[in-house]
């Protein structure tokens, strides 16, 4: 009788942890479906802003942020990872192509200075003992523009008086709602794509390109840097609802194999008792 009252303890025990993740899945969802629709909102402002700062090289113009013949000697490493778990492998992946990138920039005998964004990524390097130069917790499940343009706005200081010589991003990219892969990128300098064949950019040549060049480099930066937050958001999400919905799934599994093994323990504890009470009854007659 004790093993069958152990087993209901166990089947009580697992429901109750599937209604909590059954709810987050729910959250997870709902929050999932505002992140993407952001991601798809932003994409299209960026890849605009980058199809003017092509224009305006095109015609000629240069700027600091646009990089130099320069060798690198200093690089910062900008990470995004999420304030909190339960989103299966997604800090994980980060964290682990994060180290690699740390890995490589110092064998290539690069000073490197870490930037990391999210509680996890920082309790991870903690753990590691390995230094951070910047940390970043203030980013919700909606990141503000603002917030990133002042977090991108010492960067671009930096990379423009030469003190640094490459910034690189290390986030998950949001490709679609079951796809999200962890990337890195080059957010600084700006390596803007061809111009479009057809593209006249006479009629936006005021002021000078090199002053529109200027105003829209520094822009250009903290929209890629809000980007990665965005999209980054949208991928933690999806991952946490999967896994939450894999969680739910196992529990429901978990719950049926105990079901039928407290079905069978009962049903065992019932025979014993009948076969205890006939054997009573045969001994009194």
């Amino acid at each position: 009788m004790a093993k069958a009252r152990e087993l209901r303890r166990r089947i009580k025990s697992v429901r109750n942890t599937r209604k909590i993740t059954r709810t987050m899945e729910l959250v997870a969802t709902a929050k999932a479906k505002v992140t993407t629709d952001r991601v798809k909102s932003v994409v299209p402002y960026s890849q605009t802003l980058l199809g003017m700062v092509s224009a305006l090289v095109a015609s000629g113009a240069r700027h600091p942020l646009l990089g130099s013949d320069a060798p690198v000697k200093k690089v910062v490493l900008f990470g995004i990872t999420a304030n909190r778990g339960l989103c299966g492998g997604y800090n994980s992946n980060v964290l682990r192509m994060l180290r690699e990138a740390l890995e490589q920039e110092r064998a290539a005998g690069r000073e490197v200075a870490l930037h990391l964004a999210g509680k996890k990524g920082l309790s991870a390097m903690r753990f590691l003992r390995i230094p951070v130069a910047e940390g970043y917790t203030q980013f919700a499940d909606k990141p503000r523009f603002e917030e990133v343009e002042a977090v991108a706005r010492p960067l671009v200081a930096a990379f423009a008086r030469g003190d640094v010589q490459r910034v690189d991003l290390v986030s998950c990219r949001y490709l679609s709602s079951s796809e999200q892969k962890p990337r890195r990128k080059t957010l600084l300098p700006i390596t803007p794509p061809p111009a479009p064949k057809g593209i006249r950019v006479e009629p936006i040549l005021h002021p000078a390109p090199a002053a529109l060049l200027g105003e829209l480099l520094p822009l250009v930066a903290a929209t890629s840097l809000f980007e990665a937050f965005v999209e980054a958001a949208a991928s933690e999400q999806v991952a946490r609802r999967i896994a939450m919905k894999l969680a739910t799934d196992n529990a429901d599994e978990m719950i049926g194999d105990l079901t039928r093994t407290y079905n069978r323990a009962r049903q065992a504890q019932i025979t014993q008792e009948i076969a205890e009470v006939m054997g009573g009854a045969l001994a009194l007659s």
